[in-house]
């Protein structure tokens, strides 16, 4: 499986669920969140998320970039986690890109944070991904980057 490959396909899990799960660590315990990503033509092997510059998963970031993120399938036929660097910008024209894209789905974002400046962007930036098949006991990973 080629990066174009599942770079296709992670984006249309995006599109099909809407969501993922991003995980962070702080004092060596992990930290699960749920999460609305958004893929951006500009940045190919990068996941984009908006977060309130305030909210613990920033600062762990800031602290150990090392994140990984699950994706699924609605049916869970199809999973891909991928693991990379997070980094966290306050970029106003990449606020604006990720609110073209990811608008739609960023109810929950509202409720928990309504002032469109206090955000901060999110760059999950790809380093490997792992397609599984858990009903066909099928794996394989996909390298984007030297560890």
């Amino acid at each position: 499986m080629t990066k174009n490959e599942i770079l296709s396909m992670l984006n249309a899990m995006i599109a099909e669920s809407k969501t993922a799960v991003l995980a962070t660590v702080e004092h060596n315990r992990p930290h699960l969140r749920w999460m609305t990503p958004a893929m951006l033509p500009d940045h190919p092997e990068s996941i984009f998320m908006l977060s309130s510059p305030h909210l613990a998963k920033v600062a762990q970031a800031l602290t150990n970039p090392d994140v990984e993120m699950l994706f699924q399938t609605k049916a869970l036929h199809k999973v891909i986690t991928v693991e990379g660097n997070l980094i966290v910008h306050t970029n106003a024209a990449l606020h604006s890109e990720i609110l073209e894209a990811a608008a739609a789905r960023l109810r929950v974002l509202w409720k928990m944070n309504a002032d469109l400046h206090d955000l901060v962007a999110l760059e999950l930036v790809i380093r490997k991904a792992v397609y599984t098949q858990p009903m066909k006991g099928e794996k394989t990973i996909v390298t984007f980057a030297e560890e």
